[in-house]
């Protein structure tokens, strides 16, 4: 934010202060380039290749801040600021004289004092439709004004969603709505999602094409050209939000000519592949009702649902809410209770969060993991006191974390410098006091036990703490309410909190795209958690469209830069095998060999070590510590050991099958390699298909190269053996590992 005051001493008024300033600097713009200035300001002035820090016409404005307004770059008459100011008619009337840019909006704002207590009104709005210098006349009323402050605001980013109000004007759009294009996008991700299949954005400024010989009168718009979608990028996209892309999936969505938002909406409006749906079919085909029930209905769900952006949001909310067999009998014996919890995260995917933190409040399984299962009130005599352990990670894991963060995702400080916590012990201590009084569900007392793990949890008002609670961020409960309520309350109140958007934001970035996510992008997507555009807070669809379509995730030159991207999970990675190549075998069954997957992978659906998942989202490889903030969560279960491992059963399921054992072949999960061993004696054709499907192009010549090299071995002395080699290689190449 820029922001200019000058003080002026009035003999009959006193002070007066006078303030240019922006309202919400801009956070983004449409910049596909990640030059920090926005591509339609580029089009317009034609400045392609100027620096965002340069001052090009010399008028004391960055070239960034001129594109955040959308003034000219070559002009340095061209700019947002006070020019002068002066008292007419005995200081009753304030003569404005300021420069102003066409297309947005300017208020007049006048308060008694100033800080942060200031209340500032609106006194004037000005819609401007010309580039130059604006003369206002401002009437002070001096019969109850004896000091008067005032300010004049550019308006940048009012509706919030990313576009600033010149880039909205250019597109005939509105800043006072998010979703004024018409869709479920906002309208950033609208222009995101049209410039990326091609489209054309007309803008409203116009130029006179130059025609030599001719004197043209007729102006064309500007245009801001779209990118014809190639099918790499349709397999990098459906690479992040899925669990790998198939070779008919690509082209199929490629030729469709469907849009990014398109296909996101879809999804979000499929019918869920449910993993009890899942499981009941295992049975079918023979599957014992044990504990490896849920991991074969996983294993269905994953590798066969169309509805795959749910599957990879429900593993993905299964490694921030974590409950784990590891910590549970209830949810590593029972596979009705690791389904019922799995499945509130498949039907909740696309829905609230505060809907979504009620039912895993609610789940047996949490319960039990988590010890709020028969939490009781407070009863000093018998030395009973609430267990805290749910209270304290619903709050620091599930919710708004450890420290209070602004929109971008960085610390909040207090005056001193220092990060402020966002809940002490003491709201542990009231939280856990929320949550008391549950039982296991269909009983009929709080000390009744009936085996229905797939029941969510009854609250018991006879055990339930009835006097009131503090909750963080100044959040209150009074005493005797309804404990559904009480608990309702408390959820509402962490998802309300301003850290909950941004805390959120990143670790679902994390899971999708990239590592380290740009306090922009963090700052886009926190605002879609805030509101949907609708006024909604929490709407978990906003916030995977503001994920998937952001230019962060979607810009190309962006994603080649060195801290882009993230090491890609090894659960995903086996996954992508199977769909790739539609392993099946004679029952269609999910016979998978899931009890050394933690040890192979250092992963295993709802079977993490503890509740701080797999790994953290913080970690730092040790050659990295020493660059702040540079953060590769995966790499911390890819221990030596590990890094041995699964490269070894990786190429074991790719050359047998997925299960293999001799004595069930039948139930082997075996490749349809016909296409693929068709194009062996084709080598280049082979390595461009398994390029495409699993490295979206990336390949670099190098790896490429050795790839042939391969397939040229004398020793590889069957098709099979080649395209085994083939397809091992691109699967443990670089361009592989890490999802860019």
């Amino acid at each position: 934010m820029i922001e200019i005051t000058k003080f002026l001493r009035s003999k009959t008024l006193g002070f007066v202060c006078i303030t240019i300033s922006l309202i919400h600097a801009a956070f983004g713009q449409l910049d596909f380039n990640n030059d920090g200035l926005s591509d339609l300001w580029t089009e317009v002035y034609k400045a392609h290749n100027l620096s965002a820090d340069a001052d090009t016409d010399g008028d004391g404005y960055s070239n960034g801040f001129e594109s955040e307004i959308g003034s000219d770059p070559f002009d340095p008459k061209s700019y947002f600021g006070l020019n002068s100011y002066r008292f007419e008619s005995n200081n009753t009337l304030l003569i404005l004289d300021f420069q102003v840019v066409k297309g947005v909006r300017y208020l007049i704002e006048s308060a008694r004092e100033l800080g942060p207590q200031a209340i500032w009104r609106p006194e004037t709005v000005i819609n401007s439709n010309g580039n130059g210098s604006l003369v206002l006349e401002q009437f002070i009323d001096r019969s109850t004004d004896s000091t008067r402050f005032f300010r004049v605001r550019q308006v940048i980013d009012e509706d919030r969603d990313g576009l600033t109000s010149w880039e909205e004007w250019q597109l005939r759009l509105d800043d006072r709505d998010p979703l004024s294009n018409g869709g479920k996008s906002s309208d950033f991700h609208w222009a995101v999602d049209r410039h990326l299949i091609g489209l054309d954005l007309e803008l409203r400024d116009s130029v006179v094409p130059i025609v030599f010989g001719l004197n043209l009168e007729v102006r064309k718009p500007v245009v801001f050209k779209g990118i014809a979608r190639t099918p790499e990028e349709v397999s990098r996209f459906l690479n992040q939000a899925t669990f790998g892309p198939t070779f008919d999936m690509i082209q199929d969505f490629h030729n469709s000519g469907e849009s990014f938002a398109a296909w996101i909406d879809s999804q979000i409006a499929m019918s869920p592949t449910l993993i009890t749906e899942s499981m009941e079919r295992e049975v079918m085909g023979g599957a014992s009702r044990n504990h490896q029930l849920f991991h074969r209905g996983w294993w269905r769900a994953t590798a066969k649902g169309a509805d795959q952006l749910r599957q990879r949001m429900a593993f993905a909310l299964s490694q921030i809410l974590v409950v784990s067999g590891q910590g549970s009998d209830v949810v590593r014996g029972s596979p009705e209770a690791a389904s019922a919890y799995y499945e509130i995260l498949q039907n909740q995917a696309f829905g609230n969060y505060a809907d979504l933190l009620e039912a895993i409040t609610y789940n047996l399984g949490m319960g039990s993991y988590l010890g709020h299962l028969r939490n009781q009130n407070e009863d000093p005599e018998l030395r009973i006191f609430p267990d805290e352990n749910y209270a304290r990670e619903l709050m620091q894991l599930f919710s708004i974390g450890l420290w209070e963060l602004n929109e971008d995702g960085s610390r909040r400080r207090d005056y001193i410098g220092n990060p402020i916590p966002t809940y002490t012990n003491f709201h542990i201590t009231e939280l856990a006091k929320v949550m008391t009084g549950f039982n296991w569900g269909g009983t009929n007392s709080f000390y009744e036990y009936k085996n229905r793990p797939d029941l969510p949890m009854t609250i018991w008002e006879t055990h339930h703490e009835r006097g009131e609670k503090f909750l963080v961020n100044g959040g209150y409960l009074p005493a005797n309410m309804n404990p559904a309520k009480d608990v309702r309350t408390a959820i509402e109140n962490l998802v309300n909190h301003p850290s909950a958007g941004p805390f959120i934001g990143r670790l679902l970035i994390q899971r999708f795209t990239t590592s380290n996510p740009s306090p922009a992008y963090i700052r886009r997507v926190a605002r879609a958690f805030s509101d949907n555009g609708k006024g909604i807070r929490g709407d978990l669809g906003a916030v995977i469209r503001s994920i998937l379509l952001d230019p962060e995730a979607r810009s190309k030159s962006i994603s080649l830069g060195e801290r882009y991207g993230k090491m890609r999970e090894p659960y995903i990675t086996y996954a992508h095998l199977s769909r790739a190549f539609s392993s099946k075998n004679e029952d269609d069954v999910f016979y998978m060999l899931t009890s050394e997957h933690l040890d192979y992978f250092g992963q295993r659906p709802l079977m993490s070590p503890t509740v701080f998942n797999f790994y953290s989202p913080n970690y730092q490889p040790a050659d990295e510590a020493g660059e702040v903030d540079f953060f590769a969560p995966e790499f911390e279960i890819l221990t030596p050991l590990r890094s041995v491992l699964w490269p070894n059963l990786l190429r074991k399921n790719i050359e047998l099958g997925f299960a293999y054992s001799p004595d069930y072949p039948h139930l082997t999960r075996t490749h349809d390699f016909t296409i693929e061993l068709a194009l062996v004696k084709h080598p280049e054709s082979l390595v461009n298909r398994l390029d495409l499907v699993f490295t979206y192009g990336t390949l670099k010549q190098k790896t490429r190269q050795i790839i042939l090299d391969m397939l040229d071995n004398a020793e590889l002395d069957s098709d099979e053996k080649k395209l085994w080699t083939a397809i091992y290689a691109v699967m443990t190449s670089p361009e592989y590992a890490i999802l860019r």
